[in-house]
């Protein structure tokens, strides 16, 4: 997902919706920002991986900044599909979330997803076909579910996933719960924040 499929618009207002809360800011990563996350996650699969220059063009990061330390990263691949008559459409996949240990169990995963989402929702629109992420993490699978994506088996390895086929869904409509969420979990977010500082 590189500069030509981004939607700048979209970006700036995701990141302005952040940085109304005090001492925050999102910032748009590349693969070099998504490596630097990587070692934190060991264990689990990422599509980049396997095929990192092929995906490499089709690949963003978004960087979750906190009193300009950066406190989780969410990586989006989109994958581009042209039909007979020479139509983009796209399957979008969340690849993976990552947050550092001493930020972990704030919210903080729930707020990269719901962020991720909706700038795919918003740049991509109705070229848009699926959204899917993997199960491997209980935290990410719970966010999804309660958007109503279906877990399936993965045909390659097994793995489950879950899927939104977005065909005849009301997008405006899912872009709308996306956006409510995404305020409710940084609001969350903010308040858990509050209080770790008042801890140390």
């Amino acid at each position: 997902m590189n500069s030509r499929v981004l939607n700048t618009d979209a970006c700036h207002v995701i990141a302005k919706r952040v940085s109304a809360y005090p001492h925050m800011a999102l910032q748009f990563g590349d693969v070099t920002t998504f490596k630097r996350f990587r070692f934190l996650e060991p264990g689990l699969v990422s599509l980049l991986d396997t095929s990192p220059t092929a995906l490499q063009e089709n690949h963003n990061v978004l960087v979750l900044i906190y009193k300009n330390d950066p406190i989780g990263c969410i990586s989006l691949v989109a994958f581009p599909r042209v039909d007979s008559q020479q139509r983009i459409s796209y399957n979008a996949r969340l690849d993976l979330v990552i947050v550092p240990n001493g930020f972990r169990g704030m919210g903080i995963g729930r707020c990269l997803i719901h962020l991720g989402l909706g700038l795919l929702l918003e740049t991509l629109e109705d070229s848009l076909q699926t959204l899917s992420a993997s199960t491997q993490h209980p935290a990410v699978d719970r966010v999804l579910q309660c958007l109503e994506f279906t877990l399936i088996p993965c045909s390659q390895d097994g793995s489950l996933r879950r899927t939104l086929d977005l065909q005849g869904l009301d997008r405006p409509g899912l872009l709308h719960v996306v956006h409510d969420k995404t305020n409710e979990s940084f609001k969350r977010l903010h308040d858990n924040l509050r209080r770790l500082e008042f801890k140390i």
